[in-house]
């Protein structure tokens, strides 16, 4: 039967679609223990059997209802686990390994865990949305280098963040952003690395999601395509806008470009949007170089004009100007600026009074780009930025297997929601995360560094 539909309860591959097994479709560690979420076909009957990783003693508890929490193990250890229901159908083996984590985990993927080869092993791209109806979303896709990477999995939470439960599996969809347009639930994302660019709607809260739409074709595969993080949107002059990138780093850079649709469209209309002209990096700019302006935030300045600030190297960004009135027009190059952050993707989001907020990783002590600490900052004008806290202090850790890293956040009077690609306790390295974390903290009222 053909497949008319973007998402998945969860994404099966083809010829697995006539087994049975249960599915675990997520997993988060705790200190002393994990806890799961499967899918199986029997409510109650299953057990869940978990041995030390390598040992031979397999232990057995009942399971039902989807979840399960298991407790008594011990601290910093890996295990591995699987589900088997009352037909003695057997889930995939799972590993995990337990240690309290930084802050509430809505998923984790061991870095030696084969489950999702068919997109990838690492957790990255957060994006977090707050829908009209009190309920957050939160999604992240699965990759690694040469790899698929086409699947994005996606979480709810009720109860404002406390917990988190399994949505649904989005595939084929890579580089993410949820967003609404007109009061419909949204995901902008591509196909793959460098592959299409698509837009896909929800109606049911991110449940289930319509068939997307190509908005432009990629080539995928390490060629030349377009590129993107889950940056923030803008709105402004009847449009909603979003920075994108066509290119590849192995072809030495990327162009940048705006994509842009009237806010009143249908956005499953592929004629509703429009790609402006691909800006070219100049060596006028910042000296010669390779072109690496990538994972832009596209923000209404005071002035009103709509300007894009890009990451671009260490402690510098690049800022473009949009012609609003012209949406096929090019971004025209306005200055560098001078940042406080580290080569890594930063947000930037307006808060409730007015001023700007930027999430985004510090330089290292030795002015070289460190992903171990995460910090906010402020910013009156939108590109002057000053520290006014850290969100994630581990400067002490190593910080090539420590990471916390491509924030997405929202700012709800003077509470923050934050979301981090969050690499600790085992991870492959910094930048190969092994969990997506949740974070709320109080913005400071006091600026001393002002």
């Amino acid at each position: 039967m053909p497949q008319l539909k973007w998402s998945y309860r969860p994404y099966v591959q083809f010829r697995d679609r006539t087994d049975t097994r249960p599915v675990i479709c997520a997993l988060r560690p705790s200190e002393g223990g994990f806890s799961v979420e499967y899918i199986s076909d029997h409510e109650s009957g299953c057990r869940l059997f978990r041995r030390r990783r390598f040992s031979d003693e397999w232990k057995a508890i009942p399971v039902s209802g989807g979840k399960a929490r298991i407790t008594g193990l011990d601290d910093l250890s890996d295990y591995e686990f699987y589900i088997e229901d009352p037909d003695g159908n057997r889930s995939l083996t799972r590993l995990v390994r337990t240690g309290k984590p930084v802050s509430s985990v809505i998923n984790y993927i061991h870095p030696d865990d084969p489950s999702f080869d068919f997109s990838g092993r690492y957790c990255c791209s957060p994006s977090i949305l707050r829908l009209p109806s009190g309920r957050l979303l939160a999604s992240h896709d699965v990759y690694r280098a040469k790899s698929p990477q086409c699947l994005t999995v996606l979480f709810k939470s009720d109860d404002n963040g406390a917990t988190w439960d399994y949505l649904c599996d989005l595939f084929p969809c890579f580089w993410g952003k949820l967003f609404l347009l007109g009061g419909k639930l949204c995901m902008l994302s591509t196909s793959t690395e460098y592959g299409d660019l698509l837009i896909g709607t929800s109606d049911d809260e991110g449940l289930t999601w319509n068939t997307p739409t190509v908005i432009e074709r990629g080539p995928g595969c390490l060629k030349a395509g377009f590129h993107r993080a889950p940056c923030v949107c803008a709105v402004t002059n009847g449009r909603i806008w979003f920075a994108v990138e066509n290119g590849s780093w192995q072809d030495g850079g990327f162009c940048d470009c705006l994509l842009s649709a009237p806010v009143d469209a249908d956005p499953l209309d592929p004629a509703s949007w429009t790609l402006s002209e691909p800006l070219r990096y100049s060596d006028s700019w910042a000296g010669p170089g390779r072109a690496c302006s990538i994972e832009g935030n596209p923000f209404v300045g005071t002035d009103g004009e709509l300007y894009v600030l890009y990451r671009f190297r260490e402690g510098t960004g690049l800022l473009m100007r949009a012609d609003v009135s012209r949406p096929e027009r090019s971004l025209q190059f306005v200055r560098t600026v001078d940042l406080p952050f580290a080569h890594s993707k930063f947000e930037i989001v307006r808060g409730e009074d007015g001023l700007f907020y930027a999430a985004g990783n510090e330089l290292g002590s030795d002015g070289k780009s460190a992903r171990n600490v995460l910090s906010l900052y402020r910013s009156l004008d939108g590109v002057s930025y000053r520290r006014i806290m850290r969100i994630i202090d581990r400067e002490s850790s190593d910080r090539r297997l420590t990471g916390f890293q491509y924030p997405s956040f929202i700012i709800e009077g003077k509470t923050a929601l934050l979301l981090s690609r969050t690499a600790d306790n085992g991870a492959a390295s910094f930048h190969d995360s092994n969990m997506i974390t949740f974070h709320r903290f109080n913005i400071p009222e006091d600026f001393d560094n002002e």
